[in-house]
């Protein structure tokens, strides 16, 4: 399965007018093709712009991501007393 292989088998869903803020055309378009028969649907499905990103809901990631967070949010002797308590 080569580059002429995915352009003949499959489409952008742009290209057909898909509207994707219909939650049952996008359930429709990703049945499409399970069997196997015709075309793959590329493209965006469905995105509701009236629920906000997982991020917004989240407080903690106001700071950024959890990667770029620092482990320790109280001093060390914080957690040595909890430790401490715990063993």
């Amino acid at each position: 399965m080569g580059y002429e292989w995915y352009r003949d088998n499959t489409y952008q869903l742009t290209d057909t007018g898909h509207d994707s803020n219909d939650r049952m055309a996008a359930i429709e378009r990703a049945l499409e093709y399970p069997g196997g028969e015709g075309k793959i649907p590329l493209g965006i499905f469905y995105q509701n712009n009236d629920t906000p990103s997982y991020e917004e809901q989240v407080p903690v990631l106001e700071a950024g991501p959890l990667a770029d967070q620092p482990l320790r949010k109280y001093p060390i002797e914080k957690y040595r007393e909890l430790l401490d308590e715990l063993f």
